[in-house]
């Protein structure tokens, strides 16, 4: 009973993300940002230096940023610690008591605290609108758009757009701005929603959609580059030099392909063949910061 331990698993792409049945579009002047339950307690079951929750984490953190720059309302779910057994209900019978009233448990991560003014949701069930008042605060808001990000995607944050979808809310599912128990419950998740109740995208399309399009430069650092090879690698971050052979850490031609995959649904014109002749970060940093000076001239 309680939370698994979570291993990395990499987020996924634009390439990955389904098409949608709805054919809504996301506006800034209709729209909410929820970031759902993103509470130590919860985050603690990942490694922290590995995808999926590091680079979801950092995708969260950007669109918070632009949600604050636009004034997009930005919405937190947070569960209250030492729950009474009679308001914790059924969920009890799956998951335990919960988590304590330690603030070290109940702390929102604090590279995603909310600022002097932003609603904190007092979390009751999987779906944010459970016992809270999230409908009517978008209703006074004028705002009818919900844009959903946080953990975990096939839980909280899905059943969350389902019912934002039957309150007759256009619903955004963020896919590398949730985590989940796996990359398979992930993507069932991203999926369903698509499907069913919602649109899915990445960060940079719900940034550019809000007329924020990142530089590239700012997106694929060398930095980022490390932390993708040591998700597919399952890896430390912190263990891969610059001038490491990738192969002899374990990353097959196949997984380097998904990278360089990745790095291209970006925006960059990358072929494979230049990363496959010196597999090292310092050589692919250097392909890739060729291309950004190129596309930046």
């Amino acid at each position: 009973m309680g939370l698994p331990r979570i291993a990395p698993y990499q987020l996924p792409v634009a390439g990955d993300i389904p098409e949608p049945r709805g054919p809504w579009k996301i506006e800034a002047g209709r729209a909410v940002l929820l970031v759902h339950d993103m509470q130590t307690y919860f985050v603690r079951a990942f490694d922290r230096t590995m995808a999926p929750i590091a680079p979801a984490i950092a995708n969260m953190a950007r669109l918070i940023e632009q949600a604050r720059a636009l004034e997009i309302p930005v919405f937190y779910t947070a569960q209250t610690g030492d729950q009474d057994r009679r308001d914790r209900g059924l969920q009890a019978d799956l998951w335990g008591p919960g988590m304590s009233n330690d603030p070290g448990e109940t702390a929102i991560v604090a590279e995603l605290a909310p600022k002097a003014g932003e609603r904190v949701l007092v979390k009751h069930r999987y779906s944010a609108f459970q016992r809270s008042n999230l409908e009517p605060l978008m209703r006074v808001r004028g705002r009818d758009q919900l844009i959903v990000t946080g953990i975990y995607a096939h839980i909280g944050c899905l059943m969350t757009a389902s019912e934002a979808f039957q309150r007759d809310f256009e619903t955004f599912v963020v896919a590398d701005a949730m985590a989940d128990f796996s990359r398979a419950e992930h993507d069932m998740a991203v999926r369903w929603v698509a499907g069913r109740c919602g649109v899915a995208m990445t960060t940079d399309a719900i940034l550019q959609a809000l007329g924020a399009a990142p530089a590239l430069s700012d997106v694929l650092t060398r930095e980022r580059m490390r932390a993708d090879i040591a998700a597919t690698i399952h890896e430390d971050p912190g263990e891969i030099g610059d001038d490491d052979n990738l192969v002899d850490l374990g990353l097959d031609s196949m997984r380097a392909m998904t990278l360089v995959t990745g790095w291209r649904d970006l925006g960059l014109d990358l072929d494979f063949s230049e990363f496959a002749q010196d597999p090292t970060l310092s050589r692919w940093w250097a392909v890739v910061e060729r291309r950004l000076r190129k596309m930046a001239a």
